[in-house]
């Protein structure tokens, strides 16, 4: 892949230590309101020495006020590629707050049963429906 096609990924540390570096909180005060019982677990994880556990994504995306899906989908994909794969073959892809919303609102606007009687059409629909402004 060449440097104009390569993207950048943030690795999951370094999107962490942004968040906190950015946060008007302490690392105390972080470390608590994730559940940590100690602050040097922050330190760890921003240095990449310590994964970040899978099981706090909840609490962490709440306190810097982040889409959890979109966290839980970076640390899967980097921590536990494999497992991700299959996770997505299995269930799908995970969807983030904003996707939710754009679903809820067709399913508001058709009907949540005529989607699930015939997507196809209901594909169509939205496609002829749907105009986006060019950027």
């Amino acid at each position: 892949m060449d440097n104009i096609t390569e993207e950048k990924t943030i690795l999951v540390a370094d999107r962490f230590a942004r968040l906190v570096d950015s946060s008007s909180l302490s690392r105390d005060e972080i470390s608590k309101k994730i559940g940590f019982k100690n602050a040097n677990n922050i330190t760890m994880i921003k240095k990449g020495n310590t994964k970040l556990p899978v099981n706090r994504i909840p609490r962490i995306a709440q306190v810097f006020n982040i889409d959890p899906a979109e966290l839980f989908k970076q640390v899967m994909k980097e921590y536990e590629p494999e497992k991700y794969d299959a996770i997505n073959k299995c269930v799908g892809d995970f969807i983030t707050k904003q996707e939710r919303k754009v679903l809820n609102a067709v399913y508001e606007a058709m009907g949540e049963n005529a989607i699930k009687k015939d997507t196809s059409n209901c594909c169509i629909f939205i496609k002829e429906k749907l105009t986006f402004p060019k950027d």
